[in-house]
């Protein structure tokens, strides 16, 4: 379900993306921007002294898509870490137990299928 764009609004009233760290959220927020993008010198983002390519060009929804995959990557290490971390028995057994499906969200699953199309690599393939 996407929000409304007050709702959006709202959550960027703290200026700090960073503080957002649902992947919903964050994916919403990237939707908005390829809405916003398509407006181009009529989106209300384009605010004096910010260059207008910054959200024409794609640049914003590129960073949005690339934060929200960090998101994702971020959340599995820190399973696999807190799992290791709270290891107690046999290391010959601590290989079994990091051995965690990668699960990402279906949104997510979808757009590595696509990137895979173009010949992209995945930072999950690399992160397993």
């Amino acid at each position: 379900m996407r929000c409304s764009k007050e709702d959006l609004s709202i959550s960027l009233i703290v200026k700090n993306i960073w503080a957002i760290d649902s992947v919903d959220r964050v994916h919403e927020l990237y939707l908005f921007v390829l809405d916003e993008a398509k407006k181009k010198d009529a989106s209300a983002w384009n605010i004096h002294g910010i260059p207008k390519s910054y959200l024409q060009n794609g640049y914003c929804s590129a960073a949005l898509k690339s934060y929200e995959s960090f998101l994702i990557e971020n959340s599995y290490e820190q399973r696999l870490f807190n799992i290791f971390d709270d290891y107690k028995g046999s290391e010959d057994e601590l290989p079994n137990k990091l051995d965690v499906e990668f699960n990402p969200p279906r949104i997510f699953s979808r757009r590595l299928r696509s990137d895979a199309r173009v010949g992209c690599y995945s930072f999950c393939q690399n992160s397993l």
